[in-house]
């Protein structure tokens, strides 16, 4: 998925065409929300967006699965912070906390898109994830709180794929990454252990 947005330079109401949103295409934390609003490599742009994207995309032991579950990440991600970006440019005065907070509260739902969620994918494909991720990220309040918002997501959602393939003749996927239990085990160790951290 390509996406085309306008990027709108040095504070004007004319607006730039910017490069697509997504893999490979990380500029748009350094170009658009970190020249609006520099908040340095410890502010969210440089110090987590940018960062984040170019190791997710430089990844390429992903499945297809996981390769599309993190473009459509990506992109979602990125999307959640134009406005903020362009509001900026307009002169609208944000804090690099407000910034952070917008951008940290757009992850659960980026991360559990419908078709295109982190609750689907195998175990190999979180097991990369959990490598590109740093144990400092995770272990953050941020991270803590994004951990459980997603495992409550998943968690609920596996257990209606459960109770679904429990009512059927024949299991949906008998792949063993794709267990569904083994997958729900996964998220409720995920959101117990950010719970008791």
């Amino acid at each position: 998925m390509v996406l085309w947005f306008r990027c709108l330079r040095h504070r004007t109401a004319k607006p730039v065409v910017h490069p697509p949103l997504g893999t490979g295409t990380c500029d748009f934390y350094s170009d658009c929300l970190e020249d609006a609003k520099s908040c340095g490599s410890e502010g969210y742009a440089i110090g987590y967006g940018e960062r984040y994207c170019e190791r997710f995309s430089s990844r390429t032991d992903f499945s297809l699965k996981g390769s599309e579950w993190r473009d459509a990440t990506l992109v979602c991600l990125q999307k959640s912070l134009v406005e903020t970006s362009q509001n900026l440019r307009l002169g609208i005065d944000i804090s690099c906390e407000t910034i952070t907070d917008t951008a940290f509260d757009s992850h659960p739902a980026c991360y559990t898109q419908v078709g295109k969620s982190v609750c689907d994918l195998g175990l190999s494909d979180l097991s990369v994830i959990y490598d590109v991720i740093d144990a400092g990220d995770v272990l953050s309040l941020r991270g803590l709180r994004q951990a459980v918002a997603v495992a409550d997501t998943c968690i609920f959602g596996l257990s209606v794929e459960r109770y679904a393939q429990s009512r059927s003749l024949r299991r949906f996927n008998t792949d063993p990454d794709f267990d569904v239990e083994a997958r729900l085990e996964f998220w409720r160790r995920l959101k117990k252990e950010a719970i008791e951290q």
